[in-house]
């Protein structure tokens, strides 16, 4: 959970509340205890987030693609 908050830049307990609020009472998440570190928790995808996560690909793609690459031309995009 700690890499995930870092990657979002969100805090520890947002991303865990985040985590915990709507993914995992959906199914698309859950929650197991650390095995490196028994105070901290690790975010698993389950079957159904993962088709989830598969469905939103294309449009996040294009979102990516409309905010970001169409901005670079020549040498910025090589």
């Amino acid at each position: 959970m700690s890499d995930l908050a870092a990657a979002i830049e969100m805090s520890l307990s947002g991303t865990t509340r985040l985590a915990a609020a709507r993914p995992e009472s959906q199914g698309l998440i859950r929650r197991v205890r650390s095995e490196a570190d028994a105070r901290g928790w690790n975010a698993l995808l389950t079957e159904a987030g993962l088709a989830r996560s598969e469905e939103a690909r294309p449009s996040n793609l294009a979102s990516v693609r409309r905010h970001f690459l169409d901005h670079l031309a020549g040498l910025d995009l090589e």
